[in-house]
């Protein structure tokens, strides 16, 4: 059991931390709105890689990547999702008076619910705990739903533990960035969920 949660724990860890379109829409956020912001986009994508991992470990996801037109429609949805925030941040960014601000108590929802969106509605996301799934617990014969369970538990604490650290670092940047620096980064957030939104697309048309 503890090498299942401990596997788990460092796989969450390892998924989480190669820059992708989560880490640029964090980072945009966290330097507009501060930690907590960041951190719940983070949250959000946490959540979905636990359930995503725990429906593979039974099988359950396995029908989005054996069925062709379930995965082209996310492909589709998900790049539209993407392409729709970078251009939001892009027309953020260019705008004179785009400056970083404090999060309300009422915006503290959308951070979270634009994580989940974005990481459920990625078909690499289902495709790649797909693999896991089969290939983490197939060679072995003391699986169990609970045990499953812990490991999807353990691979949310890994990613969470990750985002915790990019929100926290992010937060103590933003002293740090300017007017400028700020336009700056928001419209290079922009581009890259612009360019990951594309790619999909690409994905989709092949």
């Amino acid at each position: 059991m503890i090498f299942t949660v401990t596997e788990g724990f460092l796989l969450g860890f390892a998924v989480a931390v190669p820059p992708g379109a989560i880490t640029a829409y964090a980072v945009k956020v966290g330097i507009r709105s501060g930690f907590r912001s960041a951190w719940l986009v983070g949250l959000g994508a946490a959540t979905v890689d636990a359930s995503y991992c725990l429906l593979a470990l039974f099988g359950i996801a396995s029908w989005i990547v054996e069925f062709p037109p379930a995965w082209t429609a996310m492909l589709v949805i998900a790049g539209l999702v993407l392409t729709y925030l970078g251009l939001v941040s892009l027309l953020e960014g260019l705008k004179k008076d785009a400056v970083p601000e404090q999060a309300t108590a009422e915006s503290h929802h959308v951070p979270y619910l634009t994580g989940v969106a974005m990481t459920a509605l990625n078909p690499i996301t289902i495709g790649f705990w797909v693999a896991v799934g089969s290939g983490v617990f197939t060679a072995r014969t003391d699986f169990s739903p609970t045990l499953g369970a812990l490991f999807a538990l353990a691979v949310f604490a890994g990613s969470a533990l990750w985002f915790t650290a990019l929100a926290t670092l992010v937060h103590a940047g933003r002293r740090f960035v300017n007017d400028v620096l700020f336009r700056l980064l928001t419209c290079a957030a922009g581009l890259i969920l612009l360019l990951f939104g594309l790619s999909l697309f690409y994905r989709a048309a092949s």
